[in-house]
């Protein structure tokens, strides 16, 4: 799956398996590295829609996604 660039201070790249309902979101890193990436599962395509076309991609996150999703650490 292609992660997208986004305009974020936090949130480098976002991706959407529709299929398995699965969110990919890369953060940004830091001088020591590059940045983790997670999937946040069951997300559904309107809230990938929102979240892509939601102003702060961080906040949006923090508000609907984070404590919303199970998730796991991938990369």
């Amino acid at each position: 799956m292609e992660l997208v660039s986004v305009e974020s201070s936090n949130v480098d790249a976002i991706g959407y398996d529709a299929e398995r309902k699965v969110l990919i979101v890369r953060f940004k890193g830091t001088f020591l590295g590059n940045g983790a990436i997670y999937e946040y599962e069951e997300v559904s395509a309107d809230k990938h829609s929102r979240l892509m076309a939601a102003d702060s991609k961080g906040g949006f996150l923090n508000r609907e996604i984070k404590g919303s999703h199970s998730y796991r650490k991938v990369g």
